[in-house]
């Protein structure tokens, strides 16, 4: 399915497989799925088949985008996992030595979960990884599985899972270069079925005995947890049946989507002002924007070249400023908000 908008959905034939894992990267969309097939396409709508493989058994579950590489990771058996790279989404080479996927039992296909933060890939299998290729790992956490990472501009935030099956934790691994991580509880319940960083916020969700949850954190370490109610389907005992599978963030707010075709979105965010005012011999600016958002402060005296004047991440909603120097007459001032993508 391809949408301009995301309320309008179109119906696009892209492999002869099932497709389980997407990304975009190198200004192409790339999916993975059954029988080691993939599919690539530029604009969402017209699309370029691999050819499967031809095995019932092997398939790829996910797939990320760093450094001019597309990693996906799955399964070749039950109990074997599977690690491959590309440069263009059709052609495939398995990684030999990769990090082993977590397993609970026989019967489990490799649990991988794989992003791409920090310029570099992070895999949780057995282990935590990370590998700036795909191909050579480096062990950041060993023996513990997070099924749900995320990344802001600077920093990794990943939680625990206690056991397969149980899409909620009570353990946060939280890191700014991926190679030194502070492991420690969290301050509420957060679900780890997704998660996803936008607006300033982490915001994670799951579920806890058949019920939805959320959970929201600006760095990680504290977090807000609640019960979402809002459009979740029961039925007649009133067991929720909807739950969380993916998220996605962007510059104007979060949209989560589950089973039962729920699609649920945060209110959009806000742009930024600014207020300029005379002081003195200098300048007073007031910023306004919600909360814990990284800002940028420019000047431009053309509207075309522009000076950073500021960074900062604001502590409320509205943020001041005093500039001592006051730059005279026909100077511009703007805000700007990084794009997540």
């Amino acid at each position: 399915l391809s949408s301009p908008d995301g309320v309008s959905w179109a119906s696009n034939v892209a492999a002869s497989v099932a497709l389980n894992g997407i990304t975009f990267g190198n200004g192409m969309f790339v999916a993975v799925g059954d029988n080691l097939g993939s599919a690539v396409s530029t604009n969402g709508v017209n699309w370029t088949r691999s050819a499967a493989s031809g095995s019932d058994t092997a398939s790829y579950s996910q797939v990320a985008y760093a450094n001019g590489s597309f990693v996906a990771v799955g399964a070749s058996s039950q109990t074997t996992a599977l690690v491959a790279t590309s440069t263009d989404g059709l052609n495939w080479t398995p990684v030999s030595g990769a990090p082993a996927a977590y397993f609970a039992n026989a019967e489990n296909a490799g649990l991988f979960n794989i992003n791409a933060a920090l310029n570099l890939f992070l895999l949780s299998g057995n282990d935590l990884s990370f590998s700036s290729n795909g191909e050579s790992w480096t062990t950041c956490i060993a023996n513990d599985y997070f099924p749900a990472v995320a990344a802001s501009l600077n920093e990794v935030v990943a939680l625990a899972s206690f056991e397969p099956g149980v899409d909620y934790s009570a353990e946060v691994a939280i890191s700014t270069n991926a190679t030194n991580w502070n492991l420690s509880p969290t301050s509420a319940t957060v679900g780890t079925a997704a998660m996803g960083y936008g607006s300033g916020y982490f915001l994670s969700f799951g579920t806890i005995n058949g019920v939805p949850i959320f959970a929201g954190s600006s760095d990680g370490i504290n977090w807000t947890s609640g019960v979402l109610n809002e459009g979740v389907q029961t039925d007649a005992q009133g067991i929720y049946l909807s739950g969380w599978d993916g998220i996605a963030t962007g510059p104007k707010g979060v949209v989560i989507v589950g089973n039962s075709g729920l699609i649920a979105q945060t209110p959009p965010t806000a742009p930024p002002a600014l207020q300029v005012t005379p002081n003195g011999n200098g300048l007073s600016l007031a910023a306004f924007s919600r909360a814990g958002i990284p800002m940028t402060i420019q000047s431009s005296t053309n509207l075309i070249n522009w000076q950073t004047v500021t960074n900062y991440t604001s502590s409320s909603e509205t943020t001041n400023f005093s500039l001592p120097n006051s730059p005279g007459s026909g100077v511009f001032f703007r805000a700007a908000m990084p794009v997540q993508n």
